[in-house]
This record gives structure tokens, sequence and C-alpha cells, in this order.
């Protein structure tokens, strides 16, 4: 395990035209024992005179920070205070479970004060993004936290949250539909191998193929067959978010044309999958093919596949989360 120590004594997030730089200056405080490792930062930020702070952006009512490990699986870092740290709090069996969340102080500062990130020895990635009081993200930066001198340019969530690129449960973004919804996919698969549904002779339905439908879907399956591919989707938790703690900000089981942006985004085998076909959340619900429902390969571009829903498949999960576009 790898544990690094932050500073983050005076973290404001500036939103300047084209974003904002977060300058992070090291101390030499390292102590290296074995496998642990830990490292002091302190940030400080000048303001440019053109720039607005997001400590005066009366809508945002929240900031928090994560941090990820960057092996495959992309887990959360854990996080916890240094001793004597009043700035910071440690979010728990809540919607950002496992966050750090700062506190504004009188000059309309989002501080965080020092914290202990362990991990699993990987390097790691940080992100910080304010929320408002919606929960929507409205601005996003993210840094790579290594050694000297970090940046971090943040700026908007419509432009900062980019197609595959990280999201704030340390997946991939697949889709923002322009309106208020960014979707984004698990780091890893949910199951190496389940069946549909426990039971495969009664029809199921409506379930719907549109982007958006994935998550009324689930909640149609798990209705008649809470053991099942949607099930398990649903009870995932991953990156601090479960249906559990915010059914909003939980995850499902994609519709057909959700996993097809799933292919369009991130569909290879470097982000994870097997060349395989993959359950979605659309079945058939008239007979005579109430049997069956579409499974599609995230690697290829071949259509979505009748499949029996007897079939034991991989699967993958997805969410979405509120933004302002």
């Amino acid at each position: 395990m790898k544990t690094k120590t932050f500073l983050l004594f005076s973290l404001a997030i500036i939103l300047a035209f084209a974003g904002c730089t977060l300058s992070t200056d090291m101390e030499d405080a390292q102590d290296k024992t074995g496998s642990r490792e830990s490292k002091s930062f302190e940030v400080q930020m000048s303001e440019p005179a053109a720039s607005r702070a997001i400590g005066s952006d009366a809508n945002v009512t929240a900031v928090y920070i994560k941090v990820f490990n960057t092996t495959a699986s992309r887990s959360m870092a854990t996080l916890s205070l240094v001793a004597g740290n009043t700035q910071g709090t440690i979010m728990t069996g809540t919607t950002e479970n496992g966050a750090l969340r700062m506190t504004k102080d009188t000059d309309n500062i989002w501080k965080s004060g020092s914290f202990n990130a362990t991990g699993d020895g990987s390097n790691f990635k940080m992100m910080a993004y304010a929320v408002d009081i919606d929960g929507k993200h409205r601005y996003v930066g993210f840094s790579d936290v290594q050694e000297g001198h970090v940046q971090i340019t943040a700026s908007t969530a419509a432009s900062g949250y980019t197609l595959a690129g990280w999201g704030p449960a340390g997946g991939y973004i697949i889709y923002k539909d322009g309106s208020g919804l960014i979707y984004e996919a698990s780091p890893t698969d949910a199951s190496a191998g389940q069946t549909w549904a426990s039971s495969t002779n009664t029809n199921i339905g409506p379930v719907g193929t549109a982007i958006g439908t994935g998550k009324a879907n689930t909640d149609t399956i798990i209705a008649s067959y809470p053991t099942s591919a949607a099930g398990t989707c649903r009870a995932l938790t991953t990156g601090g978010y479960s249906y559990a703690s915010n059914s909003a900000l939980g995850w499902f089981l994609p519709s057909t044309l959700e996993m097809a942006e799933v292919y369009t985004r991130i569909g290879s085998t470097s982000y994870g999958f097997t060349n395989v076909l993959y359950w979605t959340s659309t079945a058939f619900d008239t007979s005579p093919s109430k049997f069956n429902a579409y499974a599609r390969n995230p690697t290829t571009s071949s259509a979505a596949v009748s499949t029996a829903k007897s079939t034991s498949l991989r699967f993958r999960a997805i969410r979405s989360f509120p933004y302002i576009p």
C-alpha cells in the first residue's frame, strides 16, 4: 500500500475563460518505508484579475476531492485526515462516500486541510469537483498527483468531463446528453458470467432500447427478478456511489443503445472488456421471443443479438449524474 499526505491549505479553484490553474508545490517531506510512501503537498492559489473564484459562485454548495488508483480497477484510494485538520470531512455512508468535502472560509476559499491518501502502490489520479444544491456538477479539475509542481486546470463540467475520460466514480464517461445528464461506465465488469434473470419464461416489459431507458429497464427487471444481471448492477458500490446511498446516482444495466455508446467510446480490450457478448437490459416482452434478451459485444461494431435469458454472459454497469450543460 502507498500513503501520500496532502496539505491543501488554500484550495480555491479559479475559473478563467479557458479554465483555471491550481498550483501545487511539494515540500521535501518524504518518508519511504518498504512499499509505503508519504509525501506532503501544499496548495496555494493566486487569483488572476480576470478570473472568477468558485468560492464566489453562490450556486456552488460543496466541493469534493477524490483520489483514485491508476491501476485497471481505478479503485478509490482511502482518505484520512491528518490530526488537527478541521477543514476537511471524509464522507461516509452518503452519496459521496469516501470523498473529502472541503470547507469554505470567510474569504470564500474552499479548504481541505491536510489528509492522507492510501492506495495500492500505483500512481494516483486526483479530481476535485464542485456541485450545486441539487447535486449538479458545475466545475471539475484533475491532477496526476506526482512529485514536484502539479497544476490542475479546472473548467465547467460541460467541458471538463470528456468522452472516454475520468468520471467521478473512477469510471469512463461514455455519453453527455446535452440537457443535463452525463453517463459513466464502471471501470470494470460487474460479473464474469450471470444469466439475464433467474427465470426465463415470463414476459418482462415494457423495456426500452433508447439512451436514458437503462435505469427504468433495471427497475422493471428487478421487480420480477431481483436475482439477475440487473440486480447485480443495482447492488454495485463503486467509486463512492451505490443505489442504496442515492438511487438517482446508482448503477444499472445499460439498454442496447446505451451499450452502443459504451462501444463507441471505450469499446476495446484496453478498457478491460473481453471479446464476447455482454448483457443489456433490453428484452423482448412478447411471445414467442419472451425467452430472449439483447446482448452486444462491446469490442465490435456488430449489432445487438437476441440471446436466451438463460445464457451466462458478462456485463458492465453504468450510471448517470446531473451536470450544468
